[in-house]
């Protein structure tokens, strides 16, 4: 995960959690990957899309029903999904 963040030996702790959107009985999964830290620079995206002051990066995957342990590509109204759900988990 250290490739993603362009360091290969993060001065942060790389944290990983499962984001589960439900829309009435069916549910997206997906992870998020993120770094944090007062050394880090501001997330300038998270500021402008969202509004809102981060210092590190974030990182989302969905992943997939059949093998949930490889992520698959995003569609649909995945992106308004994550969205919510990174806006309902970070701030």
């Amino acid at each position: 995960m250290g490739r993603v963040f362009n360091d290969d030996a993060p001065g942060a702790p790389i944290y990983r959690y499962k984001l589960i959107v439900y829309e009435g009985r069916k549910s997206h999964e997906f992870e998020l990957s993120c770094k944090s830290g007062a050394d880090l620079p501001e997330n300038q995206a998270l500021r402008e899309v969202w509004g809102i002051q981060w210092r590190g990066d974030v990182f989302v995957l969905r992943i997939g029903r059949r093998r949930p342990d490889r992520p698959v590509d995003m569609r649909g109204k995945d992106m308004a999904r994550v969205n919510y759900a990174v806006r309902k988990s970070v701030c």
